[in-house]
């Protein structure tokens, strides 16, 4: 792979991380200041829930940016944000169908949306970090 190649995967991957962040620390912020409008748009009971995530995505969100302050991304923590995202994705499905009567429409919606943005990040940072493994010495041009 040329270094105008890997250049531009490791670019990439740092733009997707950053992308990452950046709605991270959105929607942690909505979910903690906003958390008594949201439960109610969504037909929670409470806001002890959407206040949680919320501060656990407003501290994720300073890690993917850390991530990507260096020369290169480290690969180990890249793929555990993956499979973190991966989870995210999994359990947010898996939640609205298991509970299908608990989240209002918009709720429903809520929930579908943030579950598709990190989907399409996982997908993304999956899609830059296979790109840029070094191939083998046998397999170069």
């Amino acid at each position: 792979m040329s270094t105008e190649n890997c250049h531009r995967n490791e670019s990439g991957l740092k733009i997707v991380l950053r992308a990452n962040a950046a709605f991270s620390m959105l929607s942690g912020l909505f979910m903690v200041l906003g958390a008594s409008t949201l439960a109610r748009w969504m037909g929670l009971a409470g806001t002890k829930d959407l206040t949680s995530i919320g501060i656990s995505l407003l501290l994720f969100a300073p890690f993917l940016l850390w991530l990507t302050s260096k020369p290169r991304v480290n690969r180990v923590l890249a793929w555990m944000v993956v499979a973190g995202d991966i989870s995210w994705v999994a359990m947010s499905f898996r939640g609205l169908a298991a509970n299908p009567g608990v989240l209002t429409e918009v709720g429903r919606g809520l929930v579908t949306g943030a579950a598709l943005a990190v989907a399409f990040f996982a997908a993304g940072q999956m899609l830059f970090l296979l790109k840029s493994r070094a191939k083998p010495k046998f397999m170069e041009d």
